[in-house]
């Protein structure tokens, strides 16, 4: 079952026993009289990967099956999702997995058992927040004969050392697994969906404040080193007009002063030349 949204069971009573139970949603409530019975709904006898080998051992799961020819142990104890494996006669239990990826408030008995010499099943919860009853909740994923037991995890950072449980009865113990790292365990345990908006979310606005911050040093960048060239440019271009038109300017009145002088110079040595002629030639007339 999955659900956006919220997911109620009880107090009206809720009862389960098909093989595998799963339920995926954001707030999860099981009342005290929600029961999951998978006791025996695994794998039927000698079938599932901890069958025994001979038909005086049993079947095994989180641990080893007990006798010579005690079936194996399969799974994992971080992610249980298998089924209990069937003894000679006896099943193996059944799966229950909780995914709840806001809020969980746990009240309810899951069994999950193998009977006879089958192994026990397996349950998983996932709840960054979660709530039960000591007196109420509880778990048992052990087997009811000589089948090991199966394997129970539950990843919360919630304080569940009250929560009843068991892996065990007479057979060999299964594992009971938690794990408090919620985040680096989200996507893994199913909630990935539901944590996509607000990844997408909290991604559209790392990258608004990234290309924010990349324009802001860019533009700033930009004006400062257009206005550094600009000046520069500017600086060196009036430099050079400057020099140039007044090298040009000097030059041209210099010319200017040279040539009227030289000029003013001829006139008045013609002017000169003119006048002592003229001299000359009066006096040799008078004498």
């Amino acid at each position: 079952m999955n659900t956006p949204g919220s997911a109620t069971f009880g107090p009206e009573g809720f009862t389960t026993s098909p093989q595998n139970f799963y339920v995926n949603g954001a707030v999860i409530s099981m009342d005290h009289s929600v029961l999951f019975d998978m006791a025996g709904r695994g794998n039927p006898a000698l079938s599932g990967p901890g069958a025994p080998t001979d038909s005086t051992s049993s079947a095994g799961h989180g641990a080893r099956g007990a006798g010579v020819g005690g079936g194996a142990e399969y799974g994992s104890k971080e992610f249980p999702a298998l089924p209990g494996s069937g003894g000679n006669t006896g099943q193996g239990g059944g799966v229950v997995t909780i995914l709840a990826c806001t809020s969980l408030t746990f009240n309810a008995y899951v069994n999950v058992a193998g009977l006879g010499d089958g192994s026990g099943g397996s349950v998983l919860i996932f709840a960054p927040n979660m709530t039960y009853n000591a007196g109420q909740a509880s778990i048992d994923a052990s087997s009811k004969g000589t089948g090991a037991g199966g394997r129970i995890a539950i990843i919360t950072p919630v304080d569940i050392s009250t929560l009843q449980y068991s892996v065990q009865d007479h057979g060999p113990a299964g594992t009971f697994y938690q794990d408090a790292t919620i985040v680096t365990k989200t996507f893994r345990y199913g909630c990935g969906d539901l944590m996509t908006t607000t990844a997408t979310a909290t991604t559209s606005a790392l990258n608004s404040q990234t290309t924010s911050a990349v324009n802001s040093v860019t533009t700033s960048s930009y004006f400062a080193i257009t206005t550094s060239a600009f000046d520069s440019a500017t600086t060196s271009a009036f430099h050079s007009a400057t020099t140039s038109t007044l090298d040009s300017a000097t030059t041209s009145a210099l010319n200017y002063v040279t040539s009227s002088m030289v000029n003013m110079g001829i006139t008045i040595s013609q002017n000169a030349y003119t006048n002592i002629g003229l001299f000359c030639f009066l006096v040799v007339i008078l004498f």
